[in-house]
């Protein structure tokens, strides 16, 4: 290949371009975003100017045209690495991400020795009375009378209060026979315990005694007493006294509270004694102290009642729990049979007729 002295002069005007292209570029707009450098050559040198795209070169130059950055040629071989520089201070602590899922559950431990077993608790209230047995065998008929005489001293009951027979014969020898109120014991058809509560829980003196005239007269109760008898107890103790003058009307109630009563009904009289919620006996006596009627319920054993005992009103909150008869007034001579457990006490208006 022929290389002409143009080429000779630029080639080597190029190998010089530390000096020649600082004077051949100083005109060029470092600004520009040309991607192609333009210039003239001096033919007899090969010096360099640059010049605009469209200038004309002189007539002792001829134009020339590069481009600013050619290929990228390929990469050299790496060079060793350098020391590993010094470390830098630790940087400040990133906030706290956000917190996993829960892992599974581990096998459960072994079961550790079981505690000290504690205290006992308050006995619950008595549980309501069981159904009543069938009745007992039939015993055997009595002596029966053999005599008129035979009804001399027998009870008997005459305007609502108890008495005993008293017999004799006028002068033709017809047989009289007189119920004298004076007399012994017996059962009144007629003034009975109607209803009673043995207290409610945390005061056992919240309770009543109620009476009731189930006969169809008015019946003075002056100087009766009702009393009071514990479940194994062998003698009365007096609750209250009745006024002298006291009348109660057919049909009629006469209320009696205890200490604490707290009933919306005003009690006719008040008495200090408390009766055991488990069990004990009522009975109201007439001024002569001749047993009217009896009530045994819940545990008694003390021979002041009438057939099997009645159940014990359960102690409960207020208004608590009471026994009664239904109807009022219902005697069927068994204490069992005649008194019922009512969750709704009804003690009645006092001396007035229901």
């Amino acid at each position: 290949m022929r290389i002409s002295r143009f080429a000779l002069l630029v080639s080597a005007a190029l190998v010089s371009a530390g000096a020649t292209m600082l004077i051949a570029s100083a005109g060029i707009d470092r600004t520009s975003t040309a991607t192609t450098i333009h210039a003239c050559a001096k033919l007899h040198d090969g010096r360099l100017r640059s010049v605009a795209p469209s200038a004309q070169c002189r007539r002792d130059e001829r134009a020339l045209e590069w481009d600013v950055q050619g290929p990228q040629g390929e990469p050299g071989p790496a060079g060793p690495a350098g020391p590993p520089g010094l470390t830098g201070p630790a940087g400040a602590a990133g906030p706290a991400g956000a917190a996993g899922p829960a892992g599974a559950a581990g096998s459960a431990g072994a079961t550790g020795p079981a505690g000290a077993a504690g205290p006992a608790g308050a006995t619950g209230p008595a549980g309501a009375a069981g159904a009543q047995g069938p009745p007992g065998p039939q015993g055997p008929p009595g002596p029966g009378l053999t005599s008129l005489e035979g009804l001399d001293g027998l009870a008997c009951h005459a305007g609502g209060q108890a008495g005993t027979v008293s017999l004799s014969y006028d002068v033709t020898g017809r047989a009289e026979l007189t119920c004298a109120a004076s007399g012994g014991g017996g059962t009144s058809p007629a003034l009975k315990i109607n209803e009673f509560s043995t207290g409610v829980t945390g005061t056992a003196t919240n309770e009543f005694v109620e009476l009731v005239n189930a006969g169809a007269t008015t019946i003075d109760v002056g100087g009766f007493k009702v009393v009071y008898r514990s479940a194994s107890g062998t003698s009365d103790t007096t609750l209250v006294t009745i006024p002298a003058g006291t009348q109660l009307a057919a049909g009629a109630f006469y209320l009696l509270g205890g200490s604490g009563y707290a009933g919306a009904t005003t009690p006719d009289q008040s008495y200090g004694l408390s009766l055991a919620a488990t069990g004990g006996s009522v009975a109201v006596r007439d001024a002569g102290g001749a047993l009217l009627d009896a009530v045994a319920y819940g545990t008694a054993a003390n021979g002041l009642g009438e057939g099997q005992p009645a159940p014990a009103p359960p102690t409960t909150a207020s208004p608590g729990t009471s026994a009664v008869r239904l109807p009022d007034g219902h005697d069927t001579a068994d204490n069992a049979v005649d008194f019922s457990v009512t969750t709704v006490p009804t003690p009645k208006a006092p001396n007035v007729a229901g």
